[in-house]
């Protein structure tokens, strides 16, 4: 069971979301009510990158559950800015939960959160779509960052 957890990335960013939100009691910063807001705006932004990117990849007929080999190599919609929009949505989310809830400290954790998704989940991923799909992912690969 802890296994398929941690599997999944939701798993982590709820995890390094609850370390945050602890470190933010530890270390109480207040912050105003307009930072707090733009932390919101950031959670709802990051959601939304995260559902139009699985919105594109279901009409692309592909996968977007981690791991799974994908059908097809989707280069438009928000993955013509960033090759993983949906980890970049991750990022987006905890570090606007971090501000909106009041939580700055928490903020340090993004690095390893990053750090985190890239050797746990992006390397394996990329290496089954190098695989799967050669010479036209490293064209796109070239063409277009990780996170932005």
């Amino acid at each position: 069971m802890i296994r398929q957890l941690t599997a999944l990335p939701q798993f982590w960013l709820v995890l390094f979301a609850l370390a945050g939100l602890g470190l933010g009691r530890l270390f109480p910063i207040g912050l105003s009510s307009e930072i707090r807001g733009a932390g919101l705006f950031l959670v709802v932004a990051g959601l939304s990158l995260m559902l139009w990117a699985a919105v594109v990849m279901r009409r692309a007929r592909t996968t977007f559950i981690p791991g799974r080999h994908p059908d097809a190599l989707v280069t438009h919609g928000p993955f013509r800015f960033s090759r993983n929009p949906i980890y970049l949505g991750d990022m987006i989310v905890l570090a606007g939960l971090f501000a909106a809830l009041s939580a700055p400290a928490g903020l340090i954790l993004l690095p390893g959160f990053a750090w985190l998704l890239q050797h746990r989940f992006i390397r394996r991923e990329e290496a089954m779509i190098a695989a799967d799909f050669g010479a036209e992912f490293e064209t796109y690969k070239a063409r277009v960052r990780r996170w932005f």
